[in-house]
Order: structure tokens, then sequence, then C-alpha cells
């Protein structure tokens, strides 16, 4: 027991307890500087990987619109002579559709042609065919009637349609490998 006692500390004697930092330090500019920067660099991949996000979700949506499109766009046969539009529509909102033929075949004489295919459970698109000639009064019909033109991103709108369809495949496939954007 003896032995057991000597490594106990003496009763008066109080063990200091662990150094406080200094007042400030752990306020500091220094400090204040490393949390501000932190804080920005965390700010700035969020952003990145919010915009990647968007950006995923939008060629997903073009990629399922240009899918559906793509084999009535080649069934068309060649372009030379004929203009194309693509439109989508709220599956509920499909009848427009049919009046829209109508009013095509009276504004061109019956020379103008609508397709319809499924994009998914919610969304119909269609493919307006119609002769150069008469090109104002289609797009002077859709303009009036508030139905806006399919586009797809500038930097592959130019491109033929399989390619376009590539293309959005490529990107999205590189925005998900991409180790800043992955969650």
């Amino acid at each position: 027991m003896r032995r057991c006692l000597l490594l106990l500390p003496h009763p008066r004697t109080r063990r200091a307890s662990p150094a406080a930092p200094p007042p400030g330090t752990l306020h500091s500019e220094e400090m204040r500087r490393t949390v501000a920067d932190l804080f920005q660099r965390v700010e700035a991949l969020s952003g990145r990987r919010k915009q990647a996000a968007d950006r995923l979700a939008l060629l997903a949506k073009y990629q399922k619109m240009v899918s559906a499109i793509l084999p009535l766009v080649e069934r068309a046969g060649d372009p030379a002579n004929i203009e194309m539009v693509g439109l989508t529509v709220a599956r509920e909102q499909q009848g427009v559709l049919a009046l829209l033929e109508e009013a095509l075949a009276k504004a061109t004489d019956g020379r103008a042609q609508v397709f319809l295919t499924e994009v998914d459970e919610h969304t119909v698109a269609a493919l307006v065919l119609f002769g150069r000639s008469d090109t104002a009064k289609v797009r002077a019909l859709l303009w009036d009637r508030n139905l806006s033109e399919l586009k797809l991103p500038t930097e592959i709108e130019r491109l033929p349609l399989r390619h376009a369809l590539a293309e959005i495949v490529a990107q999205g496939e590189s925005l998900r490998r991409d180790p800043e954007t992955r969650r």
C-alpha cells in the first residue's frame, strides 16, 4: 500500500489545469481570414455543384425530347426543301395540337404536317413539317398561339440532330465524371 500512496498527488498540492489560450487567439485576424477563405471555397464549390445539377437536369430534358423527335426527323427525309419545328406540350394540353394542325392546314393550303410522339408520361412532342415558302406563315401562327419552338443549347443547335443528341449525352457524362461536381 505504501508504494501506491506515493503515486498519488499530495492532497495540498493542486495541479494546474491546462493553460487556457490567451484571450483573442481564437478570434485572431488570421483565424478570421482562414475561416472566410474556407467559407468562400465552400460557397464556390456549392455553386458549381448547383450549376452542374441544373445543367444535368436540363441536358436530361433535352436528351428525352431529342430522342423522341429524332425518329420523326429521320423519317421526314431530305430537309433541303422543308422546314421543321419541334414543339413540346403537356399531355393534358395535347388537344391544342389538333387545333394547331387545323390552323396550319388552312394557313398553308394543307402543305404542313404535324407528327406527334410521346416524350414521357407528362409530355408530348410534335414535329411540324412545312415548305420553306410557308415559313413566315407557320412561324407567325406559332407565335400567335404562344407556342414556343423546342430550342437546343446554343453550342449544339447548329449540329445535325443525331450529332446534337450525342453531344448532349457526352456533356452529361462529362459533368457526372467531374469530381468537383459529384456528390
